[in-house]
């Protein structure tokens, strides 16, 4: 199985009423594809400069922070390329290849309402059973990790750092569920600014995405109930311990999100 995970902006035009109903039409339509769909928004207090999420670079410093995090996001589960590919082509998502005559979501909310965004799937493990829906509910938060590492990190290294990682839920309290993998090449992904001046009547021409970078080859997610069992969790002496592993010596960029769950 494998997470499609979107991160975007929205425009000054955009409704996310109108949104959030085209997320769940996705849902709905493919129920048989898409064996999880959460969605929701950047946490407030995220949105200042000096907030850890956002998207960082390494150099001669550490890290330092490069541009701000993405304001919503949703996360659909798969089983296979193939039901991945329906849910692409099917009304309710829309592409520039479909043949059915009406439009969905890629044309009348990505193109229309986003300004920018960021699209990758990774191959997950996970620490726990898997669920379909979020473990604590609306409102709890969820911690998502998207990196690049340098090109010449053995794979016993990020073996290891996944081993790692999968120890987080028996020794750091108040995980809901954390998963983690690396980028699934079956699919297509990458950083895009969304070009309202350039969007075409449908079936006239392409989507009006500019690729600006492509998709990261890491990710990870963590579910907590809370604020606070989010701060023990960064502050815990396994996930210091991990950063100084692994993170510090072997990571070279990092799009970090703390974001709050409104639906799924």
């Amino acid at each position: 199985m494998f997470f499609h995970i979107l991160l975007w902006d929205e425009n000054n035009q955009a409704k996310r009423d109108l949104i959030e109903s085209g997320m769940q039409r996705m849902q709905n339509e493919n129920a048989n594809d898409m064996k999880k769909m959460i969605y929701g928004y950047l946490l407030p207090n995220e949105k200042k400069e000096e907030s850890q999420s956002g998207v960082f670079i390494k150099d001669s410093d550490g890290f330092k922070k490069i541009a701000p995090a993405y304001n919503s996001f949703f996360i659909m589960d798969f089983q296979d390329e193939e039901s991945y590919k329906r849910y692409i082509s099917s009304e309710a998502h829309d592409n520039p290849q479909a043949s059915h005559g009406k439009s969905g979501f890629a044309w009348d909310v990505c193109a229309t309402m986003w300004s920018k965004y960021l699209a990758t799937d990774f191959l997950h493990e996970s620490a726990f059973t898997f669920q379909n829906s979020s473990i604590f509910g609306e409102a709890s938060i969820l911690h998502m990790v998207l990196w690049e590492m340098n090109e010449d990190v053995p794979e016993k290294i990020v073996t290891k750092m996944f081993q790692e990682m999968k120890k987080f839920k028996d020794t750091i309290p108040n995980i809901g569920y954390l998963s983690f993998g690396r980028k699934f090449l079956g699919t297509n992904g990458s950083e895009c600014l969304v070009h309202e001046d350039r969007l075409v009547p449908r079936g006239t021409g392409p989507l009006p995405y500019e690729k600006i970078n492509e998709a990261p080859n890491f990710g990870f997610i963590a579910e907590f109930k809370n604020q606070e069992d989010l701060d023990n969790y960064r502050n815990s002496k396994e996930h210091k311990e991990f950063v100084n592993k692994f993170v510090i010596p072997y990571w070279n960029k990092i799009y970090r999100h703390e974001l709050k769950i409104t639906f799924g």
